[in-house]
């Protein structure tokens, strides 16, 4: 029976996902449209109710780290053991940063593999789903830092389905160690469940942590050890985890199905490899963690909201934290302390709280043990009151920051490494509320002064997507921190993440012509963290033998490329993943170059651009395309471009760049009654964008 014909009772859900709002349990939310299903009894039906649910037969998740760039494959397969045509649903929870690279929907012998095109306006599609009598709705699934992705479609009476998806990232080094997250999502106890990761590195694997099943968003200070995963050890520089829970070991979970987050944490051998540069095939990643360093003095300036918003336990939770960041100063550091709602305030070391006009010498404190009581004793008896004026208490900081390095100058002591650690939990108030004079202004006294400005949004409420440019325009970077039990926890690692900053105004430099400079993602830093590594990735000559050299402010050090071979990058992704000609290092530079042109893209136009292009040549999920799965037909071909045409005017859709389609050449030809039905048993999925519909 070919029941994947206009005719049976197939619909596929168009899902739009849109963006990751800041709440508590940073939902992701989509929008899920489906073309209204139609159930067929079948004839070996024999009953009209109790028909029983569609069956996960297994759910697999195979992960491979090769040279700290992830390939993470989740594979699913549902059966409908009902005589109707019944919904199944594949979701699949990946991580902020990850990108999907890969979808295809398998039955029977038929393989239906989602191809990436620009991304259009989600409210149009959504709009255009009512119009056409099709249901719509909204879909939730609690996940911190994540993006969810999930179809649902209906299958034939006693049919099969299977899900595949691929999703990439490059791991990122954070207090001394690479955290590679596995998000676990069952709707049910299954038969056969397996998470599998290989990790590959040219240096040896030193650290290697496997933390037990997390099955709510709160982080623990101390994780325990998994004790069902199973760890071998090929070799020094490689290892292969499994974790394979039995139906009875997931019902101790959760009788519902699993639902949590498998983390592996690891670091590698730094004594030789703390700056290496790994070629393969004419492309080259640049790896830089120098180790033993003395950290830089720094001038820490808080900015704290205390608005009306933050009464509560949010105010408690930024006390708490503030206790241990405070203990935790350097005794070489300096600091000061600003509190703000409607009213901006100053700490000084004589105990007042002063106004900006009054700001001082006396608001840059040594981190002696009197001084940190003093500023301890202050936070302790505040209290909320007032709105959220952020422009004056950003002002109220970078003259801060002057006055410290005035004062830095006069007692000819060595200059200090300015950082400004913002948080709010609101947004904008006052009558300098716009957001973009906010972020001007700012940034353009910034640029003299030079201060690094890190941003926290705190809670549901605050402005990430504002707070992002905002440290993004000024050398910082932004985070979540999330409204939950933890909070304290969160503040507090965030601060051990930036306390020790090792070198300042890192540039990576290629001597001679063998390097193709236009292709060198970001190569000047404003500062190296201690437990962070930076990465640049290009393309090179082969064949042809050159060097790197990384200068900062105080020193210089040098890096001799190293040849390496293919790995266990899979060869399997062929069946899902656009692009995949492409060898690991050349995606993993092309990740990172996208990834690094979308921070840009906000400012700069061509950057949005080059990201569209670079992302619908390896086939790349993000904020500027989407994934687009059709149905294929033994009937007369057409060329996709004409596809994407007609799918374009049915849904009123306006690419932001259709000349960087790579002339279609990536486009497969599909057959013409996907023109017919005019693509609405397509799925389309927008991943990761940040504007609201």
């Amino acid at each position: 029976m070919a029941y994947w014909g206009f005719s049976a009772a197939l619909s596929l859900f168009v899902l739009l996902h849109l963006y990751q709002e800041a709440k508590t349990q940073a939902a992701g939310t989509l929008v899920a449209i489906a073309t209204a299903p139609v159930q067929h009894r079948h004839r070996r039906d024999t009953t009209q109710n109790d028909n029983p649910k569609p069956d996960v037969q297994s759910l697999h998740v195979d992960s491979v780290v090769l040279y700290r760039y992830a390939n993470t494959e989740v594979y699913s397969r549902i059966s409908n053991e009902a005589g109707v045509a019944q919904q199944v649903y594949f979701t699949a929870l990946l991580p902020d940063n990850a990108f999907i690279s890969g979808f295809a929907i398998t039955t029977g012998q038929t393989v239906y593999k989602g191809y990436v095109t620009e991304k259009g306006r989600a409210r149009i599609v959504y709009e255009d789903a009512i119009i056409h009598g099709r249901t719509a709705g909204h879909v939730e699934l609690s996940a911190r830092d994540s993006n969810m992705f999930r179809v649902s479609m209906n299958v034939e009476a006693y049919g099969r389905v299977s899900f595949n998806m691929t999703y990439e990232e490059l791991l990122v080094r954070e207090l001394g160690a690479y955290s590679l997250k596995i998000n676990v999502v069952a709707e049910q106890i299954i038969k056969e469940m397996q998470v599998q990761i290989r990790i590959q590195d040219n240096a040896n694997i030193t650290l290697l942590e496997v933390f037990d099943l997390r099955t709510s968003n709160e982080i623990e200070e101390h994780p325990s050890v998994n004790p069902q995963t199973s760890v071998w050890r090929p070799s020094g520089n490689s290892a292969l985890i499994k974790w394979v829970p039995t139906p009875e070991q997931q019902t101790a979970i959760s009788e519902d199905g699993v639902r949590g987050l498998l983390e592996v944490r690891y670091d590698v051998d730094r004594t030789k490899h703390s700056n290496e540069i790994l070629m393969n095939n004419g492309y080259f990643v640049h790896f830089f963690a120098p180790q033993n360093l003395a950290p830089l003095k720094k001038h820490v300036v808080f900015v704290l909201d205390r608005s009306n918003s933050m009464e509560g336990r949010k105010l408690k939770q930024l006390k708490a934290a503030m206790m241990s960041i405070i203990d935790d100063l350097a005794f070489e550091d300096t600091f000061s302390l600003i509190v703000f709602a409607s009213e901006i305030k100053v700490w000084t070391t004589s105990g007042d709280l002063v106004d900006i006009p009054n700001i001082n010498r006396l608001a840059i404190a040594s981190a002696t043990i009197e001084n940190r009581e003093a500023a301890k004793n202050m936070i302790n008896v505040l209290n909320v009151d007032g709105a959220t004026y952020i422009y004056d208490a950003l002002q109220a900081a970078l003259q801060v920051v002057v006055q410290g390095k005035h004062l830095a100058l006069e007692l000819e002591d060595s200059m200090r490494q300015p950082m400004i650690i913002f948080l709010t939990d609101g947004q904008p108030t006052g009558k300098n509320a716009k957001l973009d004079k906010i972020l001007n202004v700012t940034s353009t006294k910034n640029k003299e002064i030079g201060a690094v400005i890190h941003s926290l949004a705190f809670g549901k409420d605050a402005d990430f997507k504002f707070l992002k440019k905002l440290s993004l325009q000024n050398n910082g970077f932004a985070r979540k921190i999330y409204e939950d039990a933890d909070a304290s926890l969160q503040l507090t690692n965030f601060y051990k993440s930036v306390a020790s900053p090792l070198l300042a105004n890192v540039t990576f430099h290629y001597i001679g012509r063998e390097v193709n400079l236009s292709s060198l993602t970001m190569t000047h830093f404003p500062l190296l963290y201690n437990g962070s590594e930076l990465a640049v990735a290009g393309h090179y000559q082969p064949l042809v033998e050159w060097n790197g050299e990384v200068s900062s402010t105080s020193q210089f050090f040098r890096a001799k490329p190293v040849v390496l071979d293919g790995g266990w990058y899979p060869e399997r992704l062929s069946l899902v993943q656009n692009g995949s000609e492409a060898t690991f290092m050349e995606r993993l530079w092309a990740y990172l170059t996208i990834r690094q042109l979308l921070d840009q893209a906000e400012q700069d136009e061509t950057s949005k651009h080059r990201a569209l292009e670079i992302a619908l040549k390896y086939g790349f999920v993000t904020p500027v395309t989407s994934l687009v799965v059709v149905k294929p037909d033994s009937t007369s071909k057409v060329d996709l471009r004409e596809v994407r045409n007609q799918y374009i005017h049915s849904f009123a859709f306006h690419p932001s760049h259709s000349a960087a389609a790579n002339n279609g050449n990536e486009f497969q030809e599909l057959d013409a009654e996907i023109m017919k039905e005019r693509l609405y048993t397509a799925v389309r999925f927008t991943g990761m964008a940040r504007e609201e519909p």
